[in-house]
């Protein structure tokens, strides 16, 4: 790590779209100044809040717009989202609603993608929703499948989601109100 005169480590967090590049265009300066960066060894790092692609994707992005970068200098809201949940339940099952960024960074920690009884709901950005998935997700949420569907037991309390604590916190009279929770228009 680089440090300043009075020891204070210097590094840089970067964002992308509109700091480094516009779409497809390079921001005047962007590349001279990644590469002031890595000529004078002051460590860096690209993040980004769009969860849809992977570090490796982001990278050959970057790498065709001139940058001389590595998977590891991409930093994504999917893997910090990933690693949260793996803190909190290692090797755990998610109903996911995203695209392969998501999808990726669970699988590398270990977590599997289900459509049924997931521990984690976990909704990212992507380009694929539709009514049906977010009523499943809002069904899982709510503590099962589709109204009249499966009923979870109290083992199932723990979860801050859980039907028990969804009906006491929110006041729900009773399960059979899950089902509207999204309506058909």
């Amino acid at each position: 790590m680089k440090k300043t005169g009075s020891g204070t480590p210097v590094g840089f967090l970067l964002d992308m779209d509109g700091v480094i590049y516009r779409g497809s265009e390079l921001i005047p300066g962007a590349l001279e100044f990644i590469r002031a960066l890595q000529d004078q060894g002051i460590p860096f790092m690209f993040l980004t809040n769009n969860s849809q692609r992977t570090r490796l994707d982001i990278a050959m992005k970057l790498q065709r717009l001139g940058f001389n970068v590595e998977e590891r200098h991409v930093y994504t809201c999917a893997i910090a989202t990933a690693e949260f949940l793996a803190s909190q339940k290692p090797n755990g099952t998610a109903f996911v609603i995203g695209e392969g960024g998501l999808l990726n960074a669970l699988h590398e920690k270990g977590w599997a993608v289900t459509d049924q009884d997931p521990d984690y709901v976990v909704v990212g950005e992507g380009r694929t929703f539709t009514f049906e998935v977010i009523e499943q997700a809002v069904n899982l949420i709510l503590g099962g499948g589709p109204p009249g569907g499966h009923q979870p037991g109290p083992e199932l309390s723990h979860r801050p989601w859980s039907p028990s604590r969804m009906r006491r916190d929110r006041g729900h009279a009773g399960t059979r109100d899950r089902g509207s929770a999204l309506q058909r228009g």
